[in-house]
């Protein structure tokens, strides 16, 4: 226990004065069916977040706030700093009991890697001068945590600003015009081609028959 003390006094310690960081358990995929890898039954416990996709993740540590203790949640400077976008920290009403849930959007050029341990969150508790006359545990029902995973799952787009299916479309665009340049192309040669061929016959027919009235004209008069 005394080396425990020891080590909540340092800068590294996850429990601050007034603050505790919150960490990566598990991390869901939108859009994954319950019991697919990345589901609300199957977390993973890392992955690579691609520009403009997003996870959700659910954290390790598990509050139980008493009646006269508020909290609010930001994403560290460790995580925003890399264009992670958390969209929906906030408040935590006094009585709250359970784990956090973020969700992250990766704004960022370059694929984010997220693992279980992570920090993901600080959270900042507040002392009140009394007890709520109704706290979070006597106005909002328990649900269970799984359900509010596959709702988040189904409600959620994997690929936030689609930049793949966008992609697709770019592509899609780009290879039907550059197909019909090149059916145009091929019209084009195959028509020049005609032409010159036109062309040769008849200077060839013009010069055979020049020289044949050359050769009539000698034997006519000669």
């Amino acid at each position: 226990m005394k080396e425990d003390a020891k080590e909540w006094d340092t800068a590294l310690s996850p429990i601050q004065p007034t603050s505790i960081d919150v960490r990566v358990k598990n991390i869901f995929i939108p859009g994954k069916k319950k019991k697919s890898r990345g589901g609300s039954e199957e977390p993973l416990d890392q992955s690579s977040i691609a520009t403009g996709g997003t996870v959700i993740v659910e954290t390790m540590e598990t509050l139980s706030l008493p009646s006269n203790i508020s909290a609010i949640v930001f994403p560290p400077n460790s995580v925003s700093s890399k264009g992670i976008l958390v969209t929906n920290p906030g408040h935590i009403d006094p009585g709250y009991e359970g784990n956090i849930k973020f969700t992250l959007l990766n704004m960022s050029k370059e694929p984010f890697a997220l693992k279980r341990g992570d920090v993901i969150g600080t959270i900042l508790f507040f002392l009140l001068d009394s007890d709520v006359r109704s706290d979070y545990k006597s106005r909002v029902k328990q649900t269970d945590s799984n359900k509010g995973i596959q709702d988040l799952n189904e409600t959620l787009a994997h690929d936030f600003v689609n930049i793949n299916e966008r992609i697709k479309e770019k592509l899609n665009k780009e290879l039907t015009r550059y197909s019909l340049i090149t059916t145009v192309i091929v019209g084009l040669l195959g028509v020049l081609a005609t032409t010159a061929s036109t062309y040769l016959n008849n200077s060839s027919n013009a010069k055979f028959s020049e020289r044949l009235r050359t050769c009539l004209k000698m034997e006519r008069w000669g």
